[in-house]
């Protein structure tokens, strides 16, 4: 038997629910759900599993029930050793985990013994390690001794969560990185709950484009192609791609894909940009995007909440790569009908950055081919059907169902939208007031993070 059944078997026995033994374990009711589906496993021996256990045998003693806890704790335990199922975010999680800390893979390879492309195939889940406690517990080995410094413990804290001090200790840090492995994250409820409810109140609105805007005023000057250095040159090199590109007649589709960190962009910045969107869309300019998702959940849905009154347009199509073109050196690509701009910084000091605008035809070209090589690299974040194409979206969502079990979900709390889930695959956000509206998620973090909460 699996943990998870046999922790159903205990529960059934016990006659308690989820609501119960969190409160007697201590353990949250969501990650309790997790073991109770097999979505998760508690690493033997640890506070986690310990928890679990005297939980249980606390409730069976109240209830009247004759459990050994000493039995209970060997049940678990004989279960983790006859089969170790390899969690499903596993993958995932390493993926992840390499890209934020920047690990060479060689040095990996030949840390943990293990052929370097073995690893590859691990991270881009082509195949799963035969011993996953093992192969989780040795990732832990090589960050505890390789982040032992300032700039590493920095690193940690912002990736795996907690304060720079703890990971001074070399065993908790091997034991925070294999808990990562193994767990799925999702944001807190009150992030997930803040994105469902700005899409709850922007559904309502028929038409978001903007028409009032104020044009800006086109350089007096400009060369066919011009460089820019630092953060000041990246607004400066933005803002006059911008400015060409609204002040054009072309209605050629604007593409975007900016790997910079969003903290180096201020708000008035942010602001300037938001504002040069939605004159582009006022134009009838559709725009492609290719958002960078390799950062905190929290983050990446903070910033996806900011561009939903955009998306409800139906003017813009996003995507994703499964990992950013360089880990090192940050890039940033944009084009339209008249202009391109691209640059790129240096990961630890984005100050050192240089950039190009350029009208010149001949460069332009070269761009474009750029643009359509990434794209075709790339992956659906989001899609959006409107009211004119809900043939098309109910086409899809029955080839879909062809393949896998798909289910809905109402929530009182948000009564302007549905959702319908496939999971692991996508989930859509439906409007169900006024025209039909369809806003699909396909990005597995998120939509795991979006099934959790309205599970709970």
């Amino acid at each position: 038997m699996k943990f998870s059944d046999i922790l159903n078997d205990f529960i059934q026995q016990i006659g308690c629910t989820s609501k119960e033994i969190s409160v007697a374990s201590g353990l949250s009711v969501a990650q309790i759900s997790k073991y109770r589906n097999g979505k998760r496993t508690p690493r033997e021996n640890s506070e986690q599993f310990k928890a679990l256990s005297e939980g249980l045998f606390f409730l069976a003693k109240n209830n009247g029930i004759e459990f050994n806890e000493e039995e209970i704790l060997n049940q678990f335990k004989t279960a983790m050793q006859k089969k170790e199922d390899v969690p499903d975010v596993l993958s995932e999680n390493f993926r992840f985990l390499v890209t934020q800390l920047k690990i060479n893979m060689s040095d990996l390879s030949s840390f943990m013994n293990y052929d370097s492309s073995f690893l590859s195939k691990i991270k881009n889940n082509d195949r799963k390690p035969s011993n996953a406690n093992d192969f989780c517990s040795d990732v832990g080995k090589f960050v505890s001794k390789r982040f032992n410094n300032p700039g590493g413990r920095i690193l940690l804290a912002s990736v795996l969560g907690g304060s720079e001090e703890q990971y001074r200790d070399e065993k908790t840090t091997e034991d925070a990185v294999y808990n990562y492995l193994i767990s799925e994250h999702t944001p807190s409820d009150e992030v997930i709950e803040s994105f469902l409810s700005s899409l709850n109140k922007t559904v309502i609105s028929q038409n978001n484009q903007s028409t009032s805007k104020k044009l800006p005023s086109i350089p007096k000057t400009f060369n066919r192609t011009k460089l820019y250095s630092g953060l000041s040159g990246m607004k400066a090199a933005e803002s006059d791609f911008f400015k060409y590109t609204i002040l054009s007649s072309s209605k050629k589709d604007v593409f975007i894909h900016s790997e910079m960190g969003m903290n180096e962009v201020d708000n008035e910045q942010k602001s300037k940009l938001t504002s040069a969107v939605e004159m582009l869309i006022s134009k009838g300019i559709h725009l492609t995007l290719i958002h960078n998702i390799y950062r905190p959940i929290e983050e990446m849905l903070t910033g996806l909440e900011v561009w939903l009154p955009l998306y409800m347009t139906g003017m813009v199509n996003s995507f994703y790569f499964e990992e950013p073109l360089s880990y090192e050196f940050p890039q940033i690509l944009c084009t339209s009908g008249v202009a391109a701009m691209q640059g790129e910084c240096i990961l630890s000091n984005q100050e050192l950055s240089t950039f190009l605008m350029t009208t010149n035809p001949t460069q332009l070209e070269y761009f474009f081919q750029k643009r359509n090589y990434m794209l075709s690299n790339a992956l659906p974040l989001i899609k959006f059907y409107s009211g004119k194409n809900e043939k098309d979206y109910n086409s899809f969502v029955k080839n879909s169902s062809n393949y896998s079990k798909i289910y809905e979900i109402k929530k009182p709390e948000f009564p302007n939208i549905s959702f319908t889930v496939n999971s692991n695959e996508w989930i859509s956000v439906n409007r169900i007031v006024s025209e039909p509206l369809h806003f699909i998620v396909f990005n597995k973090r998120l939509i795991n993070a979006i099934e959790v909460f309205l599970q709970n």
